[in-house]
């Protein structure tokens, strides 16, 4: 019997753990673009995708996590993007901070300065 009790214990248990591993909000860089921001804590990694009328971005490298946050870095070879994310007490996007050699990852036409996003689930 208690063999029984503790595998259905375990079982109830893996789905909240999956589920908290992936983080994903939704919002606005500047103007009105849109943006996807995806943070995978289990396989560290990060992704950001930007879409508005003249612009489309994307970015996906190792994500770490910071005292405030977490910070996406890429590398293509020739030139490294680290973009930090800041969450509030709520989880949510409230601003983040491009540094150089991002400007490879979407162009001149949009950035990956996020205003605000918030948490999808």
């Amino acid at each position: 019997m208690r063999k029984g009790l503790f595998m259905g214990t375990l079982l109830l248990a893996c789905p909240l753990y999956a589920h908290a591993a992936q983080r994903e909000w939704k919002g606005t860089t500047e103007g009105t673009t849109s943006a996807t921001i995806k943070y995978d804590t289990i396989a560290g990694t990060g992704s950001v995708q930007a879409m508005g009328q003249m612009c489309f971005a994307s970015l996906e490298g190792k994500a770490v996590p910071t005292a405030n946050g977490f910070a996406i870095v890429a590398h293509d070879g020739n030139t490294n993007c680290k973009l930090g994310i800041t969450l509030n007490a709520q989880g949510d996007i409230t601003s983040s901070d491009e540094g150089p050699g991002c400007i490879t990852y979407h162009g001149a036409s949009c950035s990956f300065d996020v205003m605000s996003a918030h948490a999808t689930h």
